[in-house]
This record gives structure tokens, C-alpha cells and sequence, in this order.
């Protein structure tokens, strides 16, 4: 039974307790990311060590942390609170008080659900921001309000199911998965062209995410000098990070060039360090051809 438990128990009750995963996803996805190899039989015994649980007592204490909630209070109106809560306008109102609400909603981190109840008697932000926002700033916008409600339901719980989905996707280490749970996002409720603009900065948000993840990886992948050091690990996270870059080309996504400038950072570092270890003159032409190609242009290819 491996001993390192301890180094990855925060992370095996996040997904277990909080993202609601099975044991044998749990075990996939730590064996995955961290090459760590234990039998399902072998986690049940340490969560029954640690006391993880998925029972009631834990969904209650979730629901008391957060049943001052604004999403709490919409769905029991009878319920009132001290706290003041900005109330979006409606359809018809004049884009200043939009802009007023914006301003309002962002000084108390968006007690507001952006995503509608079922039946809501007013339009979503989403639906807000088509309607009244600059075209030139409605994507912008859009990334914002979904970036927030990420952040916002890590402590409240959601009413919408695409909501949820949307989340659970953000929090999804492997990258196969995220575009799973992406595509089963049901966007109906939404005005079309509000709709439209949901899902094209989806895209990007949750891209950009996962890149960050994989990216703060390779860069502790640099710097580690320990002898637990697992090049499996770093190969994984490299591969995903190289995989949702040629998903967004192919997609012909636009992505911040941050992202493609590590890319070739990243290339570099490890040209410098293959060089290194190849100084008794074997040839290193077999490397992987694939980033190479993804960085050549059609030009690029001709002349060569």
C-alpha cells in the first residue's frame, strides 16, 4: 500500500466529498495526475481512517453555511435578510440602471444567481449584457460573470442544473472530461444571442483555466530538485496542456498569447536540458515531432 497518503488527502476529499466523484473515479483521477496507484478496497479504508463520509450531516452543514444566501432566499421567498441585495432591472429599463446594477452587483461579489431560476420573472445578466452592453464589450462581460459564478458556487449552492454542470467542468482535472461536461450544458433558457455569447466565452474561460492548472504544474516540474520528483507527472500535465492548445486551434478559438508564449518557453527549457543530457553525441532528431509541428505555420513548412 503506498505510504504518501497525507500528500494527497486534501485533494481526495475535495473530489470525493465536494464534487461528489465515485471512489473509482477518485482513483483514476489521482492516479492520473500524480501516478499514485492504490486499490479502490485501499481508499475506502482511508476515508473510513479520515472519517470521509457522504451522508447527510455533511450535505446539512453545507446547506447552514450558506441558507443566508441569496440562491437560498429565491427559492423561499418568505425568508427575508438585512443585507442589502441590488435587484436587476427588468427588460424594458433604460441601460443607465443597467449600468447602476453592474455597479451595485460588483461591490458585494454577485449576491445575485446569474444563472436564472427555472421560470424567472426577470431577464438573466447573460440576457442583460446582449441586450444593453457595447457589442465590443459583451464578450468581455460574459467572461466575467462566468468566471464569478464559479467562484461563487464553491460556498452557495446552485438551483441550475446547467449551473452545476458549468462548475463541475471548470473543476475538471482531465481535459477529455471538461469537453464532456461542457457539451451537456443546455442553453434553452437563454435568449439566442445570449446563448451565443455563453458559449463562446465558455470556451476560452474553461481553457484558460486548465491551462493555469497544468501550467503552475510544469512550472513546480522546473524548479523541483527532489529526488520524488516523477517525470510521469510532468509528461501528463505537459500533454494536457498541449492537447487543449490543438483543441482551441482546431476550434479556431482565440486564446490569450500568454499561453503559446510558455508554450515555446517551455520548449525551450527542455531543449536546453535534452541537450545537456545528449552531450555524449546521441542524436536527439526523434524528439517529439508533433510540438514542432504545432508551432510551424503552412509557410514555415513549405520553405523547410
Amino acid at each position: 500500500m503506498p505510504k504518501n497518503w497525507l500528500m494527497f488527502k486534501d485533494e481526495i476529499e475535495n473530489l470525493y466529498i465536494f464534487n461528489g466523484h465515485t471512489l473509482e473515479d477518485v482513483r483514476t483521477i489521482i492516479k492520473s495526475k500524480h501516478c499514485f496507484d492504490a486499490s479502490v478496497r485501499s481508499y475506502r479504508m482511508k476515508l473510513e481512517e479520515w472519517g470521509f463520509r457522504k451522508n447527510k450531516t455533511c450535505k446539512s452543514v453545507r446547506n447552514q453555511s450558506s441558507e443566508n444566501s441569496v440562491i437560498a432566499l429565491y427559492g423561499n421567498p418568505s425568508r427575508s435578510s438585512e443585507s442589502f441585495v441590488p435587484t436587476p432591472p427588468n427588460e424594458n429599463s433604460h441601460p443607465e440602471h443597467m449600468e447602476r446594477f453592474m455597479t451595485l452587483a460588483s461591490q458585494d461579489p454577485f449576491d445575485y444567481p446569474i444563472f436564472s431560476a427555472p421560470n424567472p420573472p426577470q431577464k438573466s445578466l447573460f440576457d442583460l449584457i446582449d441586450s444593453h452592453a457595447p457589442r465590443e464589450t459583451r464578450l468581455i462581460l460574459t467572461k466575467a460573470l462566468l468566471m464569478v459564478s464559479f467562484d461563487v458556487f464553491l460556498s452557495t449552492p446552485a438551483s441550475s442544473l446547467d449551473f452545476q454542470r458549468w462548475c463541475k467542468a471548470c473543476r475538471e482535472p482531465i481535459w477529455n472530461l471538461t469537453k464532456k461536461k461542457l457539451w451537456k450544458m443546455n442553453l434553452t433558457w437563454l435568449s439566442p444571442g445570449a446563448a451565443k455569447l455563453v458559449l463562446e466565452a465558455a470556451l476560452p474561460v474553461i481553457g484558460e483555466r486548465s491551462l493555469a492548472v497544468h501550467k503552475a504544474q510544469l512550472d513546480h516540474g522546473h524548479r523541483l530538485k527532489s529526488p520524488d520528483f516523477k517525470f510521469e507527472v510532468y509528461d501528463y500535465h505537459r500533454s494536457q496542456y498541449m492537447e487543449i492548445l490543438r483543441d482551441f486551434r482546431e476550434w479556431n478559438v482565440e486564446l490569450e498569447k500568454q499561453w503559446y508564449v510558455y508554450l515555446l518557453d517551455l520548449m525551450e527549457w527542455e531543449a536546453r536540458n535534452d541537450g545537456s543530457s545528449n552531450e555524449d553525441g546521441v542524436d536527439d532528431d526523434g524528439d517529439d515531432e508533433s510540438d514542432v509541428d504545432f508551432e510551424m505555420s503552412e509557410g514555415d513548412e513549405e520553405s523547410s
